[in-house]
């Protein structure tokens, strides 16, 4: 997961960075979990079985993860607020396929 969350460092960023506008309310110091949360959510989810990522979420505090499971889970926000900065870094064709695809493909489940 740590070569991952490298790798994935820009996207990552993006992803914080328009999380915390939007939830000003949010510790700075969680911006790790947040960061390899989402790494997970939107690049290992396919990998994980949800009974596992469950157990993750579940281990944290249920306000964070609320948070960051109703902005994470929802494609509409993600089309909002980071589709242009992601597209900025990444193809637009890989954003809306993989990503926010994988969030909607996985929605069900979680």
């Amino acid at each position: 997961m740590f070569y991952g969350c490298i790798r994935y460092e820009e996207f990552l960023k993006i992803f914080n960075r328009v999380f915390y506008q939007l939830n000003p309310s949010l510790n700075r110091n969680d911006m790790t979990m947040y960061s390899c949360f989402a790494y997970l959510s939107f690049f290992r989810l396919d990998e994980l079985q949800i009974s596992d990522f469950k157990k993750l979420i579940q281990s944290q505090d249920a306000h964070k993860m609320n948070n960051f499971m109703s902005f994470t889970f929802n494609s509409e926000k993600l089309k909002q607020h980071l589709r242009d900065d992601w597209s900025q870094c990444y193809d637009f064709d890989y954003i809306d396929s993989k990503i926010i695809g994988g969030v909607e493909k996985n929605l069900p489940s979680i």
